[in-house]
């Protein structure tokens, strides 16, 4: 929804992710995004890097470190 982009929304929902994944003792934090997704450039500056793909998706993943905690 654009009204609700550049307003650190998307931000803060990757960091509370980053969180839990750490706190259930994970490393890695995966997600599969629509190739068209204007969210890819967020998932990008936010350490996520494509390890995939098929014909819509990109399978993206980030290595955690602790200091997300």
């Amino acid at each position: 929804m654009p009204t609700l982009q550049n307003k650190g929304i998307g931000k803060a929902a990757l960091n509370e992710a980053k969180r839990r994944t750490l706190n259930a003792n994970l490393t890695t934090l995966t997600l599969r995004v629509l190739k068209i997704s204007p969210a890819l450039t967020l998932y990008e500056r936010n350490g996520f890097v494509i390890q995939g793909e098929d014909e819509r998706f990109f399978n993206m993943a980030a290595e955690l470190s602790q200091s997300v905690r």
